[in-house]
């Protein structure tokens, strides 16, 4: 039996159309790919199955499973042919899922452009109109003749205009004329210079958005750096669309990160083997952070930090998902390493600190000042693993929570005050300075802190 952990698919080394033909096009593609076990390139025969979906997490499948049972690898390299269909394909994007014996394997991967051409070439023509089965000459072009497109010579390369001269349709033909001092303006969100447009971004102010096509930015961080002038009387709105993000970002103090669901917008990083630079998102004073999944996922670096605040005050965090998984030493979903940071709210969230590490610790911080309503926490598989942790004078309020991996002081200083109530706390409670109400375990017993 393989386990999920120990198979990874190294990448995806190219995606191709096969009998790829105007009429009666196949709408199947070949897919190669290498994968590994325990970083090493795997030889055998597993299960492999192939999803499509229009989202990188989550979401409902596209066509149907594509299914190779004892399908042979070698030296981790195999090689398949998918098809999803007809309708598998549009201007939207795709992400393939692939599982090895019945596991997925994640991130899933973003579906290149070649596959995609797979639309255009089946029945539904250009725009829904037929395409003519009788092939171009060289140098034709596609032309409307009422009721499919069909192959006709390209009139424009005939036409000889003079320097100054535009090509205009008139008298049912295209002819060369006179350009009569056409004016141009560029309206809301376009600039115009030296007669060419270009969009400048959103129509309204302090708002950016980021997309992989079709927004202000594909890259969330490269909106941050776009930002100089933000404060408490200028706050910026940066919107993250739908898609996998593989950057580091750090969200700059006055600014809201907002996403478009926690099972949409995905910001990945894999961690390093340099605690400085292992955090995927790093939060500064009076930031926030909603509605997105922050993933820290190793393939053997030392450390998995999901999100990290340094010296911070005054956070926002809502709605988010946070995971950190496979830290040689520790993995940390959500780490305050500050000092004296107050008034910083946590809200309807779930942080995970998953891994075979030494340390595994969904929420921790030293000196900090926060308030948790509806936050979920969980750890396992390290040699040590906790769902908090905090000390260093920490003032702690948790309320409505599920804390799986139990909540640990790093001290005993009698400064520590830490209230909980009508939580769920599963694993031990350490430390002193608690005070608690309505609190139970799993099984629903009552249950006291020291």
């Amino acid at each position: 039996m393989f386990s999920k952990r120990f198979f990874r698919l190294v990448m995806a080394l190219t995606m191709i159309l096969s009998g790829v033909v105007l009429a009666g096009a196949s709408t199947a593609f070949t897919y190669q790919g290498q994968l590994q076990q325990a970083n090493a390139n795997f030889s055998g025969t597993a299960n492999l199955a192939f999803r499509l979906y229009d989202v990188p997490t989550g979401g409902d499948m596209i066509g149907s499973e594509n299914e190779f049972i004892n399908h042979t690898i070698s030296d981790g390299l195999f090689k398949v042919t998918l098809d999803f269909g007809a309708g598998a394909f549009t201007e939207e994007p795709r992400w393939l899922e692939v599982r090895v014996n019945g596991a997925p394997l994640v991130p899933r991967q973003a579906i290149t452009p070649a596959p995609m051409a797979i639309r255009s070439l089946t029945s539904e023509g250009l725009s829904g109109h037929p395409v003519a089965d009788n092939p171009p000459e060289f140098g034709q072009v596609l032309r409307w003749q009422g009721s499919a497109w069909a192959p006709d010579d390209d009139v424009l390369t005939e036409l000889s205009c003079a320097d100054g001269q535009i090509i205009r349709f008139g008298a049912g033909q295209w002819q060369c004329s006179e350009d009569e001092n056409t004016e141009y303006t560029a309206g809301t969100g376009l600039a115009l210079v030296d007669q060419e447009f270009s969009v400048q971004g959103s129509a309204l102010p302090n708002l950016i958005v980021v997309a992989p096509s079709g927004g202000d930015f594909t890259s969330i961080q490269a909106a941050m750096d776009s930002i100089t002038d933000a404060s408490e009387s200028n706050r910026y709105l940066v919107w993250v669309g739908p898609g996998f993000y593989q950057e580091r970002v750090t969200v700059r103090p006055w600014v809201i990160v907002q996403g478009a669901g926690r099972e949409l917008t995905v910001i990945h990083w894999t961690g390093d083997d340099d605690i400085a630079e292992a955090a995927t998102v790093t939060l500064e004073s009076n930031s926030v952070l909603r509605d997105v999944r922050v993933e820290s996922i190793s393939n053997g670096h030392d450390w998995t930090i999901g999100a990290a605040a340094t010296e911070d005050s005054g956070l926002l965090i809502e709605r988010i998902f946070v995971i950190a998984d496979g830290g040689q030493i520790s993995s940390s979903a959500l780490s305050w390493t500050s000092s004296a940071a107050a008034n910083n709210y946590i809200r309807d969230s779930r942080f995970e600190a998953l891994g075979s590490g030494s340390s595994n610790t969904a929420l921790e911080g030293q000196s900090v000042w926060i308030r948790l309503d509806q936050v979920e926490t969980f750890a396992f598989g390290g040699a040590s693993n906790r769902g908090m942790l905090f000390g260093n004078c920490s003032e702690i309020r948790v309320v409505r929570s599920r804390i799986e991996g139990g909540i640990h002081s790093s001290d005993d200083f009698s400064c520590q005050n830490v209230r909980i109530a009508h939580s769920e706390i599963s694993g031990s409670i350490t430390g002193d300075s608690y005070s608690c109400l309505g609190n139970y375990n799993p099984s629903f017993s009552s249950i006291s802190c020291p």
